[in-house]
């Protein structure tokens, strides 16, 4: 597993959980702004929670307060490095396989 394995795994999964329409993973940068930025995927904090949600349920991560949810959800460098650190080897390895 690769960091830019999981970027893309968690931009896949960011797009659906979002429901995001006409946006590629490979149109969305790693280090673009996720949460009320202008890029591409421009989403909310709405989005926020349901991305927290996510990471929870495909990695068993908990992320108890705001101020860690923030810095996690600020871009893709930033989430796929908190899941690698973060998450145990087999979530990852499933979640990429899935």
């Amino acid at each position: 597993m690769t960091k830019a394995m999981l970027s893309n795994g968690l931009k896949r999964m960011v797009i659906r959980e979002c429901n995001v329409k006409n946006v590629l993973p490979e149109q969305i940068t790693d280090d673009e702004q996720i949460i009320g930025g202008s890029g591409a995927l421009a989403l909310d904090s709405l989005d926020a929670v349901e991305i927290v949600s996510a990471l929870e349920r495909n990695f068993g991560i908990k992320l108890e307060n705001a101020g860690d949810a923030r810095g996690v959800v600020k871009n893709f460098s930033s989430m796929s490095e908190f899941v690698m650190q973060n998450a145990a080897p087999e979530s990852v390895g499933r979640f990429l396989n899935s």
